[in-house]
Order: structure tokens, then sequence, then C-alpha cells
């Protein structure tokens, strides 16, 4: 299991996406169950059949999951079942994770994604000691503009604060944890996604693979599916070829006062 990480509209999705492309890891759409249900059974020792309907039932009413995955509870409860003995919350995280894999895929990591996942990084890196974390990061600015263009009204003092005390938390793991993180840029990944995915292969220990740079439109069906305005306007882009239309946009999105109060 490994994690994308960053500030949200920073291109977390985007690199979620062209990590799904390879034909060696499974990268889900976004989820939040890993951590919202660890409090109820991260510490389970004995799993009964009990406790697997109890945590399908409950995976199921996390909207992201229900919705994007596109997996059935029976599926899952029925993989579950026999593995009772043997399972500990991680492995059942993970075996969760490969019921996601398309038929023939040959898997080898599991990448989950949550901008969220900023407050928790001392407990994913305990739950799964050999995960590693890829960390985008998007100018404050451009950032910042795409917060305003997606979500309105905003304050810059705000987003500002938000972008540096969110890379703060994740620059203090990497003092930790230098290892097991890699820093991605967003506008290199936008401009040069095959330099920026060879790098980032070349940390997992796997060979690069064209289809993380050139094949990334349909790779979530799902997604392809949402046509309902507000998903669009969130995500409408990954729809389309990587490109940098979102690279230097602030330069038209923002005031002059919004940059310098960014700034200060």
């Amino acid at each position: 299991m490994n994690f994308v990480v960053g500030k949200e509209r920073s291109g977390t999705t985007l690199l979620q996406i062209m990590l799904n492309a390879h034909p060696n890891i499974v990268a889900p759409p976004e989820s939040r169950f890993i951590v919202l249900l660890y409090p109820l059974y991260g510490h389970v020792r004995k799993w009964t059949e009990r406790n697997i309907r109890d945590f399908c039932r409950d995976i199921f009413k996390e909207p992201l999951f229900r919705n994007r995955w596109r997996l059935s509870k029976e599926e899952v409860e029925a993989t579950l079942m026999p593995l009772r003995e043997r399972l500990t919350y991680p492995l059942l995280c993970k075996i969760v994770f490969y019921l996601f894999a398309p038929e023939g895929k040959e898997v080898k990591l599991f990448f989950d994604k949550n901008p969220v996942y900023y407050y928790f990084l001392p407990e994913l890196e305990k739950l799964f000691p050999e995960a590693k974390f890829m960390h985008i990061v998007r100018d404050y600015r451009d950032n910042m503009a795409s917060h305003k263009r997606v979500f309105k009204l905003q304050d810059a003092g705000d987003l500002a604060y938000k972008w540096v005390k969110v890379n703060s938390l994740i620059e203090a793991r990497k003092k930790e944890l230098a290892s097991r993180y890699l820093t991605i840029k967003y506008e290199s990944l936008a401009s040069k996604p095959e330099e920026s995915m060879k790098v980032a292969c070349s940390f997992l220990g796997l060979p690069y693979s064209e289809s993380m740079s050139n094949q990334t439109k349909n790779v979530y069906p799902s997604f392809n599916e949402m046509n309902k305005p507000r998903f669009l306007e969130l995500h409408g882009s990954l729809l389309q070829p990587i490109n940098t239309s979102h690279v230097g946009e602030w330069k038209e999105k923002l005031k002059p006062e919004e940059v310098a109060v960014a700034e200060a």
C-alpha cells in the first residue's frame, strides 16, 4: 500500500489516475475508508463473520467508495469471509483494493489518495510500514486560483495559510522518513508527464509504462459516466489528455491584492 498526498487542488487526482494506468499498479478513485473505519476495525485481532458483515456494511456507507469504485457488497463480503482467520486490518484494506483491479492486471502495488491524509501521515506510516508516499506540490498562487474557480468565494489569506500549513505537515514527515517520500511538482507533471512518471517508477522500483502518460483519459469508467455539472466543474479537466492549461492561470484569475496577501 502506498499513498498520494498533497494540498487539495494540487493535482492529486491527476497523479492517482496516471499511477492507475500502470499495468502493475491499482490506484482506485478517492475514498476515505482506511482512516474512517480504522477506529472501528483497526484493532480487531480475531475477525469473525459478524465483523466482516459489519465492515462491509460500513464501507458502503461511504459515498465516494459506493459511487466510484463500482464494487458490490456481496462481492466484497464473499471474498473476505473465507480469509477471516488470516485477516488483519491492513491486509483487509489491500484485499478491497485488489478487488478494484481489472481482470488480468498483474498487481504489484496499491495506491490510495485522499487530500485529508496529510492529517494522518504518522498513523498511515505505522499501519503500513512498507508504504511509500508521493507528495505533489503546486504553485500556491495556482492552487488559490483553482480554489476560487471551483469553490467560488474564498479568502486569499486563508487559502495561502492552509497551503503553507498542509505542506509543512508533509515536509515534517519527509525529514523523519526521507527514503519513503518523493516530491513531484504539478507543473512538471503537466508539462513533462513522461519524465515525471519515470522518476516515480524509479522510486517505486517498477519499469516505466507509456500508458501512464498517454492512456489516462478513460482510466476510471465511473468518471466517464459522471456528467453532473458539479463533477465536471471539479474534475472535468481529467477527462482530457494531460495538458498545461491550468499552469500559470493565477496571472489572470487572481487580483494583485490577493497575490500580495498570499505572499505576505
